[in-house]
């Protein structure tokens, strides 16, 4: 069982590469909507509303968005990733097709967007996290 496993796990992991293969290909299209929205709401309500709420339990409003602005971007990020993504993979990029003529089994397909999706969306909450203490929120 464990060498079926890590069999399974090998070839998911091939699907997970080839994802970031067509990721990096055009890295700063995919990432910069991403990351834009967090920095836009929280320039807009953080430092914009700021002045006008004041503190929240000790925390300026800034600091007090920024966990509530990573959760909701590797939210959407996965959401995104899950569903349009996998649409458009299935449907106008036969992607899933081509796969299945492989070794690549149905499972291995779908325990590889499933890391794929959790891997994006943690790198995209890490960077707003990263961005949020840079600017000190």
């Amino acid at each position: 069982m464990t060498d079926e496993f890590r069999t399974s796990f090998q070839l998911a992991w091939h699907v997970v590469v080839r994802n970031w293969v067509v990721y990096r290909k055009d890295f700063l299209a995919n990432i910069s909507p991403t990351l834009a929205d967090p920095a836009l709401m929280l320039t807009a309500l953080g430092m914009g509303l700021s002045p006008f709420i004041g503190q929240i339990g000790g925390l300026s409003y800034a600091q007090y968005l920024a966990p509530g602005m990573v959760a909701t971007t590797a939210l959407f990020t996965a959401f995104f990733e899950s569903s349009y993504g996998f649409y458009v993979k299935m449907t106008f990029e036969s992607v899933f097709k081509a796969m299945l003529t492989t070794p690549i089994g149905v499972r291995e397909v779908v325990m590889g967007e499933f890391l794929w999706g959790f891997i994006r969306a943690a790198l995209m909450g890490g960077t707003v996290a990263s961005s949020c203490s840079s600017w000190g929120c």
